[in-house]
């Protein structure tokens, strides 16, 4: 009876603490679950396993058909120029798979260079071998040729990594070995070959199960799971952005509240300050009216002023004029007086001289009095200008 290849769909338990779907490895997990469970090796050997995209692929066929193989990875686990150099964190990272998943399989971690791990396998013991190093052309024919001994008959090598746009020497490589031996490969997911350079039974029962249409099949199953991951993750981060920016747009809009909040609260105060303003404004115009007036009233009583002062200028002109004169007349009587005493001493002269002239005597003592006090008040500005004013009556 034909042994029966069985396409699956796995569960890989390990990607419950690192998923690796997206991993280059990703997209040839279950191609390599099924290849377990058809061949049921005895010993798989892994070199370069790195995260484990790929040996907990093996590692999971072996858990759920409950069978007795002994994987073993290989590695330094600090990485290389291709895969990149990192700390410990990844190797305590597989270790922590390993034991929380695999726990109870025979998993062996050989932490070695290739070159120094080989001699830890005997010849022809090895079941499938897969190849993961370092992928330059020399690195990869050097890989091969050391370990080509410990492969069992009927064994398989995997080689991966063969794509050309890779950008690695790898499909060098491969293009030369797969035309010695029966061979089968993948191109996506960084390419995958599948080497029967100990025998070709499996290769025969594969073909007979119509292995090289599974093949597209899974190409295609892989290619959908990869995109459906993708576009799940691509969906998650959409929802994460968008609630982080519909949250912004609530912040924002808590935020433009505020804003309204406080632009009313301007509002009102800007309404209120302009209403004091236009008060005030018609205070002012109501003011400056009051000044224009009083400017108005200024300049006409400066005007009445000015007139005020040139008729003030005029009186003291003709007070001064008049002044003048009454100086002038207050001069001519106190000649006269000094006249008169002269006279009236000659006069007295003469009365002495004669006795009908005492009456006269006393009249002219009259007189003279009349005349000291018009002399008196000559000196008087007032009584002056209006002895003037009433001399010049009496002669118009």
């Amino acid at each position: 009876m034909m042994q029966e290849w069985i396409i699956s769909e796995p569960v890989f338990e390990s990607d419950s603490i690192n998923d690796m779907l997206l991993s280059p490895w990703g997209g040839h997990r279950n191609f390599a679950y099924d290849l377990t469970n058809f061949m049921k090796p005895s010993i798989i050997v892994e070199l370069g396993s790195h995260l484990g995209g790929s040996f907990f692929s093996f590692c999971q066929s072996v858990k759920n058909s409950a069978l007795s193989t002994k994987l073993y990875a290989v590695d330094t686990w600090q990485g290389d120029e291709h895969a990149g150099f990192y700390d410990e964190k990844v190797f305590e990272l597989f270790k922590k798979i390993i034991s929380a998943v695999y726990g109870n399989e025979n998993i062996n971690m050989i932490r070695k260079l290739f070159d120094d791990a080989v001699k830890d396998f005997e010849d022809d013991s090895v079941d499938i071998l897969h190849i993961d190093g370092f992928h330059s052309y020399e690195a990869i024919s050097h890989d091969y040729y050391t370990w080509i001994s410990k492969v069992a008959a009927n064994g398989i090598v995997l080689f991966h990594d063969i794509a050309k746009d890779t950008g690695y020497e790898a499909y060098k490589f491969w293009d030369e070995i797969k035309v010695q031996f029966p061979s089968l490969e993948f191109s996506h997911n960084w390419g995958l070959g599948i080497l029967f350079p100990k025998g070709d039974s499996y290769y025969k029962t594969m073909v007979e199960n119509n292995i090289k249409d599974k093949l597209k099949i899974y190409e295609f199953k892989a290619k959908h799971m990869i995109d459906s991951k993708r576009l799940k993750i691509d969906l998650s981060w959409q929802k994460e952005q968008t609630d982080k920016w519909w949250q912004e747009a609530q912040n924002y809009k808590c935020q433009v509240d505020t804003q309204n909040e406080q632009l009313k609260w301007q509002k009102e105060q800007t309404d209120y300050w302009w209403s004091e303003f236009i008060a005030e404004k018609k205070k002012s115009t109501k003011l400056l009216e009051d000044l224009k007036w009083q400017e108005d009233q200024t300049t006409n009583w400066w005007g009445k002023a000015e007139g005020f002062q040139i008729d003030l200028k005029w009186q003291k002109a003709q007070t001064d004029k008049w002044w003048a004169k009454a100086e002038e007349l207050q001069r001519d009587l106190i000649w006269q007086k000094e006249q008169t005493d002269k006279w009236w001493e000659s006069y007295i002269k003469s009365l002495e001289m004669s006795e009908g002239l005492e009456r006269e005597k006393e009249e002219y003592q009259y007189l003279l009095s009349e005349k000291t006090k018009l002399i008196n008040n000559m000196r008087n500005p007032l009584f002056y200008t209006k002895y003037i004013i009433n001399s010049r009556g009496k002669k118009s």
